[in-house]
């Protein structure tokens, strides 16, 4: 931690709310590492996000993955359940970090799921890729939305440990397991990676 931070930090502690006049708040809040100093910074929004969680929002999401433990590497589905809270927008971005997505298609009452197209940015440090899925004109009237996504992880992922069998209690078998906190879970799983949104 910085030192001002941690000066700036005991000094809030010893006061109580009432004593600290708003500027005071202000300077604290805004003396904190890595945070936008412009005048568009918007206290409200998550910036280790590049999700577009203010026009869709994530409801459920189901998996269905395959763990290789040769390879070390995740591989299968995701299908995300996302409510529309825009008629606007024409495209859903999601996190991700090392992930390699194989496809992108919409899943209809019809049961015949329709490709999508996508793209997928250029990393970004800490932040990782975001996934850019094009909706077609004809799906702004949805207002509730599936989206499966194909995809196996990359290497190395943040969020996965892979014990071999002799680091275990056992000692007869692999295991893996995930740890997503704070924004790990983007190189396992394409989601909106923010905890502005909660989701079964």
């Amino acid at each position: 931690m910085r030192p001002l931070v941690f000066v700036l930090l005991l000094l809030l502690a010893a006061c109580s709310p009432k004593d600290m006049e708003p500027e005071t708040v202000v300077a604290v809040a805004t003396a904190a590492p890595n945070l936008p100093q412009s005048p568009d910074y918007d206290p409200s929004m998550d910036y280790f996000t590049q999700a577009n969680y203010r026009e869709f929002r994530l409801q459920h999401l189901q998996l269905d993955l395959e763990v290789n433990f040769d390879q070390q590497q995740l591989q299968g589905e995701v299908v995300l359940h996302f409510e529309r809270l825009t008629q606007t927008a024409d495209e859903l971005i999601l996190d991700s970090r090392g992930l390699q997505i194989e496809a992108v298609s919409l899943l209809r009452e019809d049961a015949v799921p329709l490709e999508l197209s996508f793209s997928v940015d250029e990393t970004r440090p800490v932040l990782g890729e975001a996934i850019r899925i094009a909706l077609p004109d004809e799906l702004r009237k949805l207002q509730q939305l599936q989206l499966q996504v194909r995809y196996h992880t990359g290497p190395n992922p943040s969020a996965i440990m892979w014990l071999q069998p002799h680091m275990t209690a056992g000692g007869e078998h692999p295991f893996m397991f995930t740890q997503s906190q704070a924004i790990h879970a983007r190189s396992w799983v394409p989601l909106q990676d923010t905890p502005a949104i909660r989701f079964t």
